[in-house]
């Protein structure tokens, strides 16, 4: 079964013969993973737009002219994100308290987009940094601390 889709002049350069991608169909309960077949080498001159064919798996239930969305990933990034739960605020500031050799040190966050649990920090944070999963309400900046990791 192939299912057949199109994609923006300025994507269509991202995209590979090969590539996975995860095509949802409104009547089935799970995304079906796909893989780009074709890309078709004339674009619509009037919408600018091509023709990308994806092939699916044997799957029950899969019938032709089914009505569907594929996910392409065109680009990726590393974020660093942080739990609210693991937020503090500290004289009107919102921040972490990091860990830095066994003391706790308030670190102030540029955040950047956010989402119910989770916010993505721009600045004042680096990957990797431990930080305080738990932080007390009255956990100070340079507070002696007893560190203990999950294995």
């Amino acid at each position: 079964m192939v299912f057949q889709t199109y994609v923006a002049e300025k994507r269509v350069s991202a995209l590979a013969v090969g590539q996975k991608i995860a095509v949802e169909l409104d009547a089935l309960e799970r995304p079906l993973n796909g893989e780009v077949l074709r890309i078709v080498p004339s674009g619509d001159p009037v919408t600018r737009r091509f023709e990308i064919k994806v092939s699916l798996p044997n799957t029950l239930n899969l019938l032709p002219g089914m009505f569907g969305r594929a996910r392409f990933v065109i680009g990726a990034t590393n974020r660093v994100l942080v739990a609210r739960s693991m937020m503090v605020e500290r004289g009107g500031l919102v921040g972490v308290m990091a860990i830095v050799d066994d003391h706790a040190e308030f670190r102030w966050l540029r955040i950047g987009q956010q989402w119910p649990a989770q916010v993505e920090v721009i600045g004042g944070l680096d990957e990797g940094e431990l930080i305080v999963a738990d932080p007390a309400d009255d956990l100070f900046d340079g507070a002696l601390l007893t560190v203990v990791t999950k294995q």
